[in-house]
């Protein structure tokens, strides 16, 4: 049988380049795709707002539960506007990313079992450097896959009942080309001309409660702001409800935030 070549994603010249950039919170937007491309368009996913000269920023997606139904994942695994492989164009539908990233459990065809017997059958091996993550234990769990491969098989995500999904992206700069690669039995795209955006990653996720994505009441405005006062105060996200937890506890920031008054409940 002839040996298959390995494809390198190295990402770590990327991450290189964020190290003299400020890190600030960009806002969010809500995840509303249409049911068919608008005017002048051949996507349906919404589009991230233009960010050049904010690389490493952070702008959250908010994902309704109802478009994180299997019907909905496999729209989006139909169409594959996804361009990249770990680092992704801004154009790139966020749905799909998660998809590929195997953040959310992929949409399979009827005569396939699981991601790994896709996979298998349809791509070449994958090398990866510089991992991109908000988790410290990223960069050791993917170092580590590689000796650990057959002895352990990985845990598939999956989407608990009634929640809705709250996305950070990490804003990056353009590359001079992305690789698409099939990834959890999803396929995404190559683009080797010039990108006329941005780029982006998956920094972290939250489960929140449904309805909290589309919150446009007080409650979601007086969160909103709370979440910008605890990122000019601090320089970061503040603790979250739906992943984050009590790592924000650690410093005695979130206490001494709402004994100043500066905070009154982020994630509530």
């Amino acid at each position: 049988m002839a040996k298959v070549a390995a494809l390198l994603i190295d990402s770590s010249k990327v991450l290189a380049s964020l190290e003299s950039k400020p890190r600030n919170y960009l806002g969010s937007c809500v995840y509303l795709p249409t049911p068919t491309p608008k005017e002048g368009m051949s996507v349906t996913q919404p589009l991230l707002p233009r960010f050049e000269g904010r690389e490493n920023s952070i702008f959250q997606v908010r994902i309704p539960k109802r478009f994180l139904s299997d019907a909905h994942r496999k729209e989006v695994a139909r169409r594959r506007c996804v361009w990249g492989t770990e680092v992704y164009t801004d154009d790139s539908d966020t749905l799909g990313v998660l998809m590929h990233t195997g953040k959310l459990p992929a949409w399979l065809p009827e005569d396939v079992e699981s991601p790994e017997e896709f996979v298998k059958s349809t791509e070449r091996k994958v090398i990866k450097k510089g991992v991109l993550s908000a988790s410290p234990s990223a960069a050791t769990t993917a170092s580590a896959n590689g000796k650990k491969a057959g002895k352990a098989k990985e845990e598939l995500p999956t989407i608990p009942h009634g929640k809705d999904l709250l996305v950070d992206l990490l804003i990056l700069p353009r590359l001079e080309r992305y690789t698409g690669t099939v990834r959890n039995a999803l396929k995404s795209r190559s683009w080797n001309a010039i990108h006329d955006g941005m780029s982006y990653s998956i920094w972290e996720m939250h489960w929140v409660e449904a309805g909290e994505a589309e919150s446009r009441g007080g409650e979601g405005k007086k969160r909103r702001l709370n979440e910008r006062e605890w990122v000019r105060r601090w320089g970061e996200l503040p603790p979250s409800r739906g992943g984050m937890g009590d790592k924000g506890w650690a410093k005695r920031r979130w206490a001494e935030g709402q004994k100043e008054g500066v905070v009154q409940g982020v994630g509530a």
